[in-house]
C-alpha cells in the first residue's frame, strides 16, 4: 500500500502526546452507539477540527504494531503485502488507523456528512469467521454539494433497471434460474 499521491507529508508534531487507542471503530468500543450517536460523534470530531496526521511505517513495522494493538485483522492485512512496501497510517486525536489516504487535512472539513448504511460480512467472506460491521457515509466540503450528491443517489435509484424492468413488467427473473433473464409480453415487438 505505497502511498502514490503528491500529498505533503504532515508535520507529526501535530499529533500531541497521547498514545494512540486501538484502532476501532467507536461502534465497536462503545457497542450502545446508534445512529444518532454516531452522527453527534462524528459531529464533535468536526467540530473539534482535530489535524489528520500521516506516517508511514515499513510493512514489517507495521504488522508489529497493530499486532501490539490486538488489531490482527488489520496485522494479517497488512502481512499480504508484498515485502519491502510501505505502508501509511492516519491518526486524528488518539485514534490511528491504517489507510492508503489522502485525507482532508483536519477534522474540521468533515461538517457535511450522512451515514448511507450499515452491512454485517464475515471476515475473509467466510461464515465460520466472525462477523464484522460497516458503516457506510459520505462527507462533502459544502452542505449544498452533499445534498446534489444525494440527490443524484435517488435519481438513480429512481432509474434503476432492475427496479423499472420489473414495474413496467419488461423482464422477469425466476428464482428456480438464477441468472436467467425473462422478457416479458411488453418487451416483444408489435
Amino acid at each position: 500500500m505505497a502511498q502514490t499521491h503528491d500529498q505533503p507529508e504532515l508535520d507529526s508534531q501535530n499529533a500531541g502526546d497521547t498514545p494512540p487507542t486501538p484502532a476501532t471503530p467507536a461502534v465497536k468500543r462503545s457497542p450502545g452507539h446508534r445512529g444518532q450517536d454516531i452522527r453527534d460523534t462524528m459531529a464533535e470530531l468536526a467540530a473539534k477540527d482535530e489535524p489528520v496526521v500521516r506516517r508511514v511505517l515499513p510493512r514489517d513495522e507495521a504488522v508489529a504494531y497493530f499486532k501490539g494493538l490486538g488489531e490482527h485483522y488489520k496485522a494479517e492485512i497488512i502481512g499480504s503485502i508484498p515485502e519491502g512496501e510501505e505502508v501509511s497510517l492516519y491518526r486524528e486525536g488518539r485514534f490511528e488507523d491504517l489507510c492508503r489516504g489522502p485525507h482532508v487535512p483536519s477534522t474540521g472539513k468533515l461538517k457535511h456528512f450522512k451515514l448511507m448504511k450499515v452491512a454485517g460480512a464475515y471476515w475473509r467472506g467466510d461464515h465460520r469467521n466472525e462477523q464484522l460491521q460497516r458503516i457506510y457515509g459520505t462527507a462533502w466540503a459544502t452542505k449544498e454539494e452533499l445534498q446534489q450528491y444525494l440527490h443524484m443517489l435517488e435519481e438513480a435509484e429512481r432509474r434503476d433497471h432492475r427496479k423499472l424492468g420489473r414495474e413496467l413488467d419488461l423482464f422477469h427473473l425466476d428464482e428456480h434460474a438464477p441468472g436467467l433473464v425473462l422478457g416479458c409480453q411488453n418487451t416483444r415487438p408489435g
